[in-house]
């Protein structure tokens, strides 16, 4: 899949502010080590390095074009271009984020469970993904498109499939590893 910086940054304000909400619930008050998984142009990134100034930064992103935007965002952090799927930390962060990534994942259970294998003791893995697939807008919106002209050039697109992973099952998946849901703040911590 090919990403267009402009084009997502088109929405940059609707695109950040989730990625803000996310990084409000994260408690860590000073991590070492941080890495934004899936980090596009930067724009969730930024926000990274605003609360954690003094964290070695990373951004991890496949699309080359995403990361030729992220730095030239004047972001303080290093670009890493890998598909997440494959990608393996070279040492553990104590932060991994990932705002609306994982569900690009061929595997997005797998992913999860691995990057959180990785964490150190107290390391948090803080991510969100799209949960709406199958509400009614989306559904009219797939139905409208199935139906116009816009189709054809639209038959590769992903589309939602009853199969793509819900809450409950990254928290089945999770859970045997260690994993314990924050109080009130949805993130997963590796236990003691």
């Amino acid at each position: 899949m090919s990403w267009d910086p402009g084009v997502y940054l088109k929405f940059g304000d609707e695109r950040t502010r989730p990625a803000a909400d996310l990084l409000a619930r994260v408690t860590l008050r000073a991590p070492k080590r941080v890495i934004d998984v899936g980090c596009g142009p930067g724009n969730s990134t930024a926000l990274l390095a605003a609360r954690y100034p003094d964290a070695d930064l990373a951004g991890l992103d496949s699309s080359a074009d995403m990361l030729r935007e992220a730095s030239a965002s004047g972001v303080k952090a290093r670009w890493i271009e890998a598909s997440f799927d494959t990608w393996a930390p070279d040492a553990p962060y104590d932060l991994i984020y990932a705002n609306a990534a994982f569900q690009w994942s061929d595997d997005p259970i797998a992913l999860t469970q691995r990057l959180f294998q990785s964490l150190p003791s107290n390391g948090v893995l803080a991510f969100q993904v799209p949960q709406n697939f199958d509400q009614a807008s989306h559904v009219e919106v797939r139905a409208a498109v199935d139906d116009s002209p816009a189709r054809a050039k639209l038959i590769g697109a992903r589309q939602y499939d009853p199969g793509f992973a819900k809450a409950a099952d990254y928290a089945h998946a999770l859970a045997p590893l260690g994993a314990a849901l924050g109080y009130l703040h949805r993130q997963w911590k590796r236990l003691v």
